[in-house]
């Protein structure tokens, strides 16, 4: 299996999947013209990093802007990741956000309250 890299857009965020080294990423903006289109796949290959990862995994997210739909599908990959935490998976999630981005800091906390995966939040150093 390949490390999955998907460049980002002015509409859509850098993504990338490297089982090898437990290295997940997803950064940027996340408002494309079609959500489903963009994050099914996406789920599908997060499932198969999970399951191929045989180290510890650090999602990482940093996210400046997401819409509503973007939104419900952040809110899916973290019902995915928790699942898969829930049945023996070493996961950890780290969530970061700029000093003066409340909202994207009051995001990452109502995401990350509602599930079991232990996680962070990083105020950004930039």
């Amino acid at each position: 299996m390949e490390i999955y890299h998907l460049a980002a857009t002015k509409k859509t965020p850098k993504v990338i999947l490297d089982h090898t080294k437990g290295y997940f990423e997803f950064s940027g903006i996340a408002m494309p013209e079609d959500t489903v289109v963009f994050f099914e796949p996406l789920f599908k290959k997060i499932k198969e990093y999970i399951k191929a990862s045989e180290v510890p995994i650090v999602f990482h997210f940093s996210v400046y802007y997401f819409n509503s739909l973007s939104s419900k599908m952040l809110y899916e990959i973290f019902k995915l990741i928790d699942k898969a935490y829930k049945k023996g998976k070493d996961i950890k999630i780290e969530w970061t956000y700029e000093e003066d981005d409340e909202s994207m800091e009051e995001a990452g906390k109502l995401f990350l309250e509602n599930i079991s995966v232990p996680y962070e939040m990083i105020l950004s150093e930039s």
